[in-house]
């Protein structure tokens, strides 16, 4: 089983952004991983902003060189980290955990952790990846985030900050490690079982209209498929789907 360098900074502007740098520079090595203390400007899906207090949460990325295991589908790196973060939140106990579709984890519907993969590819295979991760583990207010929460808030306890850490990265690594022994279709059920508002009937605003579906699931791809007016399937990005209009995150 591999284990992450750790590189801890002080303060950074976010750490995606750094180790993006430094892959450019061609300055990075396999198993790297950055943590902040404090993260000034970090990022979520679509360019949000994502709220984190110093010394409070967990804000680190991973470098991840993947060009033995002969990739093709990047959409398995997603499974894995959204599935090893709900593993990791188990631990803790925390209600009702989900993933909010595409890149959000939630308890009790509200916002706990948020994933930002960037991809880079040679010759059709997945080289490298930059996988970014927030997560609430201390912090009680949210000043901008209304409707985060964070693992202390709910277990009214102050949490040790490394342990999260740890048991998060060794469930990452573990899985990455065998990555090209993991059953991508047991993936995807894993995933559609834990899917927020899967089977409801929620309001999307999809190319600037508002539309009635249910979430039935994901596609190979990691394009949510939604069933329209209990007749028609079609099958989404993230970059079509603004959001969910009757979500409360």
């Amino acid at each position: 089983m591999s284990y992450f360098k750790i590189y801890k900074i002080n303060a950074i502007n976010s750490t995606n952004e750094y180790l993006k740098t430094l892959y450019l520079k061609k300055r990075i090595h396999d198993n790297f991983l950055v943590m902040a203390e404090n993260q000034t400007d970090g990022k979520g899906q679509r360019s949000s902003y994502w709220e984190s207090e110093p010394k409070k949460n967990l804000t680190f990325s991973i470098y991840k060189d993947f060009r033995k295991n002969k990739l093709k589908n990047p959409f398995i790196i997603n499974l894995i980290i959204s599935i090893s973060i709900v593993e990791t939140l188990k631990k803790y106990n925390l209600p009702n955990l989900k993933i909010k579709w595409p890149n959000d984890i939630l308890s009790a519907s509200k916002k706990i952790s948020g994933i930002l993969i960037e991809n880079f590819f040679q010759r059709n295979f997945l080289s490298s990846s930059i996988i970014g991760i927030g997560l609430n583990v201390n912090q009680i207010i949210f000043k901008k985030a209304k409707n985060a929460v964070s693992i202390s808030s709910i277990t009214r306890k102050k949490i040790d900050l490394l342990e999260v850490l740890n048991i998060l990265t060794r469930k990452i690594s573990f899985k990455i490690d065998n990555i090209n022994n993991l059953k991508f279709e047991n993936l995807i059920i894993e995933y559609e079982s834990l899917l927020f508002k899967k089977d409801i009937l929620s309001k999307f605003k999809i190319n600037n209209s508002v539309i009635d579906g249910r979430i039935i699931g994901v596609n190979q791809n990691g394009k949510l498929r939604v069933l329209i007016k209990n007749e028609i399937i079609k099958e989404y990005s993230s970059s079509e789907i603004k959001s969910y209009i009757d979500s409360p995150t």
